[in-house]
């Protein structure tokens, strides 16, 4: 039981510090995707509506860019701001 514990122990950071990451971008993508809702009933054509679901696009992957930098920074901040060498 006393190594669950331990297990515990050095998880529960992690998982705090990658729940937290995970929401910000996660909140931000379904404001996106309530923003996206309108413009799929409301057939918006020309230049427009091409910039619309650009714009959209290029939100998406920037979001899940700002999570996976997020997480590394954090993975890292938690061991102490050193990579270790396994060699």
């Amino acid at each position: 039981m006393n190594f669950l514990k331990e297990v515990w122990a050095g998880y529960r950071p992690y998982l705090i510090k990658i729940a937290i990451d995970f929401l910000i971008p996660a909140t931000l993508w379904v404001a996106l995707f309530i923003f996206h809702i309108p413009t799929s009933y409301l057939s918006i054509t020309g230049w427009a509506g091409e910039f619309i679901v650009f714009l959209h696009s290029a939100a998406t992957v920037g979001i899940v860019g700002l999570f996976a930098w997020w997480s590394v920074n954090d993975i890292i901040q938690i061991k102490g701001g050193g990579i270790e060498c396994f060699a």
